[in-house]
């Protein structure tokens, strides 16, 4: 009988002591035993660090290694490099995955070099409870290649199910053939960096529809509610990388108007998430500068915007400062 394949469960740990318990024995209780589970302390300071270690004493398929606090890319590229799998996934230390998800995956991917699932995104505040749930999936499963997968997010499909590093399975072989490694240089967004350099490589993807991941979140100190003041620099690094991946590939003009449509809706985030947290009026003026200054914005088309989206945009391309300033002034004071 052949012997089934492996998978290398990757978790990056930071004080996540509330959480941690709950992450790893979702990961322990899978119904596709063949696993390796590697925790990865990125130097925690509250009890995380016993409780990685109380549950690599019981179970032997869990492989626990602490180093210096280097951040989640860090401790995931270790995690790559000790692993020893067929396969990679990667789950983070205050999540949970269904039961049959490494079951599912390893079946599907079968004659495809990625497979993708859905995302339950589950909001809690302060107290611990639940006040909101959100699903993101397709609605039924498809074979995807790189094109598709780089022309198609937010259009036929959620963006979070392909930026995020959760909810897939990657073969070792192309990340080790090909140093596809986190960038250490990207405090955010950095999973999707990871994903488009992984996608170049692949001959076809399996998406499916199922829902295998649960990612919970709190409201204060939810990585989308935090102010990121390099937020501008952060999304050209990736999404111009992700625009230059899909032109090189593609002829469709369709398919670019779908990407430069993303594209600007981000260049206006980056407005918005500095007025939303930051008052100093400097600091407001030197973003405006930043996206104002954006020659791929100014160039490319914005036809697919909604109303609101392309007023904006024709007052960054008219580079009308104070009344960008005021209208972001208004809705954000």
């Amino acid at each position: 009988m052949e012997k089934e394949k492996t998978i290398s469960v990757i978790v990056p740990v930071y004080n996540s002591e509330k959480m941690l318990s709950s992450c790893i024995e979702s990961i322990l209780t899978q119904s596709y035993p063949e696993f390796e589970l590697i925790l990865v302390d990125d130097g925690s300071t509250d009890k995380s660090s016993e409780i990685c270690k109380k549950h690599a004493v019981a179970d032997a398929r869990i492989r626990y290694v602490r180093q210096k606090n280097a951040g989640a890319s860090a401790a995931r590229n270790k995690g790559i490099e000790l692993a020893t799998g067929e396969f990679i996934t990667f789950v983070d230390s205050d999540d949970t995955v269904e039961s049959d998800f490494l079951r599912t995956a390893i079946s599907k991917i079968e004659g495809h070099d990625y497979y993708l699932s859905g995302v339950k995104m589950l909001t809690y505040n302060e107290n611990g409870s639940k006040i909101q749930e959100d699903i993101f999936a397709i609605k039924q499963p498809m074979v995807v290649d790189e094109k598709y997968l780089l022309a198609k997010a937010d259009v036929t499909f959620p963006q979070i199910c392909f930026c995020g590093p959760w909810a897939k399975l990657f073969k070792r072989q192309i990340i080790v053939e090909h140093n596809i490694r986190f960038d250490l240089g990207l405090i955010n967004g950095e999973d999707t960096y990871f994903n488009l350099d992984y996608i170049r490589h692949i001959n076809s993807g399996y998406f499916d529809t199922c829902v295998f991941y649960n990612y919970q979140r709190t409201n204060p100190d939810s990585l989308f509610s935090k102010y990121k003041p390099d937020i501008y620099e952060i999304y050209i690094k990736v999404y111009d990388k992700w625009r230059n991946q899909l032109s090189g590939i593609t002829e469709d003009k369709n398919e670019m108007d779908n990407i430069n449509n993303l594209y600007s809706e981000l260049m206006i985030d980056c407005i918005a998430h500095v007025f939303i947290h930051e008052k100093g009026v400097n600091v407001r003026k030197q973003i405006i500068e930043k996206v104002i200054g954006n020659q791929t914005l100014r160039e490319i088309s914005y036809k697919k915007n909604n109303k609101k989206i392309k007023l904006l945009l024709l007052l960054i391309r008219l580079r009308l400062r104070i009344i960008i300033h005021t209208v972001f002034h208004v809705r954000y004071r």
